[in-house]
């Protein structure tokens, strides 16, 4: 069953020496990966990209991991295909998402934290939305909240304090 994955935000993650990290991230679940663009220079980075990946069955875990790219001096900070083994990528943090079958009714839209590798949790978050509906995941990309419905979308509001 495909997954429609919407990998919206980050927060609060940390920087690397004196640099922010160039930021993507890479979403594994079954034998499927997918990969956001890298953003740069940013401990907020924000991608709001849509990501599909396969579930094979249910419950499933997809995992997500938040990547520091780094690139060359005269390569660019992302690139495609078998050239992506020429930069150097480093784990910025990695928590799991888990894929129920209760979606089929629904949509999540929840902050994660993330984990270090040695199974700390750091200080950073990363927002992602799932569910088996594309048209949801859309919404959400453009700022709307779907009912239970799903007929009938509401703007959310944003709070400044």
């Amino acid at each position: 069953e495909v997954v429609y994955l919407l990998v919206a935000e980050a927060t609060g993650l940390s920087r690397i020496g004196d640099r922010s990290p160039n930021v993507c991230v890479t979403v594994s679940l079954g034998e499927t990966t997918a990969r956001t663009k890298t953003r740069k220079e940013s401990t907020f980075p924000l991608w709001n990209e849509l990501l599909t990946v396969a579930a094979p069955s249910f419950p499933a875990i997809a995992n997500v991991s938040l990547l520091d790219v780094e690139s060359g001096p005269d390569e660019p900070a992302q690139r495609r295909g078998s050239d992506v083994s020429l930069l150097s990528e480093t784990v910025l943090g990695s928590c799991e998402v888990p894929i129920l079958s209760e979606l089929k009714n629904g949509f999540t839209d929840l902050w994660y934290s993330l984990k270090g590798e040695t199974g700390e949790t750091l200080v950073g978050k990363v927002r992602i939305a799932a569910s088996f509906d594309t048209e949801v995941i859309e919404q959400l990309r453009k700022g709307l909240t779907p009912s239970l419905s799903r007929q009938i979308y509401v703007a959310q509001e944003t709070w400044f304090i």
